[in-house]
């Protein structure tokens, strides 16, 4: 397979609500995605946006790995569409495979769905030599692959291309052979977002006030699903990314569930994970090699990944455990957490492995001699750390600061620093629902979807907001037969009790189960291991 390179251009403007016009004269810039999953290249992506009178011409290209009836075959798809003023849907076309085109159109309040074989044999095939600065690239299509016969050619021509030229007149008979597929009511014309097609998140990332806090709820249709669904777009904290600030914003739906990066600056979405897939794509200026996409010969490359942690012994009531001992050798990243009041270690930590003997006790605790609400201000100095607020622990997030007095109105009535924690610790685990990849505090208590990484993020922003120390700490916790990486939170009750655990994932805090291995403070990359249950009680 020849390298793939399309010329990409893209108008940089942000389009919300609240922004402003779409000025008359606009600069030019392309777009490219390296797509990634488990670390190895899988494919790649293109696309461009140019302003028409009318609004957007919009379009590009996949090329990517994918499970096709149980095999991993690279497909190659090329799409066009005209867009509205406000980048919303005109008309739309996608070739799958320079064999199948499927077309969609918004007209008087319905999208029309329809599709086409594309007879290979009867069309020219060429090929557009494309000169690439960095690596000499070329691209083999077929004549008018990414244009509908109903979409005119308004793509502005650039000095490193040679333009596609048009169909000709003879094949203007394939408008004709369309196949419906169907309908979709839609009073208003939606967005693009079809499956496999990462060039259209450079449209959505658009259309979201770049706001940590803020909602964007967006009609979307996917055209190869021929599906119109509604999805959720919750922006988070910033983070640096490509050297630049990012915003993280998390989006949710019916068929979709992915978290993206986009540039404060630029608002490219500089980096994307479609978590059901297992894809990661990369945002460049630059077209990226696909010399070496080839398809790949191992379903199982993309099968649910499993524990790295090795550990021989089951649990069978996990719950009701009271003690377990036994020796870890664990590789993690982060700042070690081994000894505990309820957790024994005798062991050291050295590049990067944890490897020693270990036991642990189940913890019960009721409360007695917890610090009051009232005594916070008697804090001492050293536990000021634990009340600060970052980017991950936003503490001063109106989001977060209403979530608690919203969520639980109860909450404002404890009297005991205990009493206050643990009924905010049973509201998160109640109403915090789970999604995989989402581990951002704004968006847990803007969406109450989250991980738990998520929720250990929100509960302690929201103790730390009301002048209670807490951290985020983990390690590994048995679920479903197998050791798997999470977290929970320590927070501190005072000078007689100091640091107790709860987990806001499972609710617990009164008893807190000896299956939570505590291994670092903060976050940490736990990568394989091994445990070895000694004595379970």
């Amino acid at each position: 397979m020849r390298n793939l390179c399309l010329i990409a251009i893209i108008a940089i403007l942000a389009f919300a609500q609240d922004m402003p016009p779409v000025p008359g004269n606009m600069p030019v810039e392309r777009g490219y995605w390296s797509i990634t999953a488990k670390g190895k290249s899988i494919g790649a992506a293109g696309y461009s946006l140019t302003m028409t009178e009318e609004g957007w011409d919009f379009d590009g290209w996949t090329l990517l790995n994918i499970d096709v009836g149980g095999k991993i075959t690279l497909v190659r798809l090329f799409y066009s569409a005209e867009l509205q003023p406000d980048m919303s849907m005109s008309e739309y076309s996608l070739v799958i495979g320079d064999t199948l085109e499927i077309f969609g159109e918004w007209l008087e309040g319905k999208i029309i769905i329809s599709h086409s074989r594309r007879d290979t044999k009867s069309e020219e095939i060429h090929d557009n030599e494309i000169s690439n600065q960095n690596k000499g690239a070329e691209i083999k299509g077929t004549k008018g692959s990414a244009k509908s016969t109903s979409i005119k050619s308004k793509r502005a021509t650039a000095e490193s291309i040679s333009e596609k030229p048009e169909k000709d007149d003879t094949h203007s008979s394939t408008q004709k052979e369309r196949n419906l597929i169907g309908s979709i009511d839609a009073d208003i014309s939606p967005f693009l977002l079809d499956t496999n097609i990462f060039g259209h998140w450079a449209i959505i990332s658009k259309l979201i006030a770049l706001e940590s806090g803020s909602i964007a709820n967006l009609a979307l249709l996917a055209p190869q699903m021929s599906k119109i669904f509604n999805a959720q777009a919750s922006v988070g904290h910033t983070e640096m990314v490509q050297s630049g600030t990012a915003y993280k914003v998390s989006f949710s739906g019916d068929g979709i569930y992915a978290t993206a990066w986009v540039d404060s600056a630029s608002r490219h979405a500089v980096k994307i994970e479609l978590h059901r897939e297992g894809f990661t794509a990369d945002f460049s200026k630059e077209c990226p090699d696909t010399s070496t996409l080839t398809a790949l010969q191992l379903t199982e490359f993309f099968a649910t990944p499993e524990t790295n942690i090795e550990c021989e012994r089951l649990i069978e009531n996990p719950l009701e455990m009271k003690t377990l001992t036994g020796s870890i050798e664990i590789e993690i990243a982060g700042k070690p957490l081994t000894k505990r009041e309820w957790q024994d270690f005798n062991g050291r930590y050295e590049n990067g492995i944890i490897t020693g003997k270990l036991s642990v006790e189940k913890t019960s605790y009721s409360g007695r001699k917890s610090m009051k609400l009232d005594e916070l201000s008697t804090i001492p100095a050293e536990m000021q750390p634990y009340l600060e607020t970052t980017p991950n622990i936003p503490s001063h997030n109106k989001n977060i600061e209403n979530m608690v007095i919203n969520g639980n109105p109860e909450i404002e009535k404890s009297k005991t620093v205990w009493k206050y924690v643990t009924r905010l610790n049973r509201w998160i685990a109640d109403n915090i629902k789970h999604q995989p990849e989402q581990d951002d505090a704004i968006v847990a208590a803007a969406t109450q979807r989250g991980n738990p990484l998520a929720r250990a993020r929100l509960i302690v922003a929201a103790l730390r907001s009301r002048g209670i120390p807490a951290r985020v700490v983990g390690g590994i916790y048995y679920f479903g037969h197998v050791w798997l990486p999470h977290y929970w939170i320590e927070v501190w009750l005072g000078e007689r009790i100091e640091w107790r655990p709860i987990d806001p994932s499972t609710g617990e805090d009164v008893n807190f189960t000896p299956i939570h291995i505590t291994l670092f403070e903060g976050i940490s990359t736990i990568g394989s291991g091994k445990l070895v249950l000694e004595k379970i009680k």
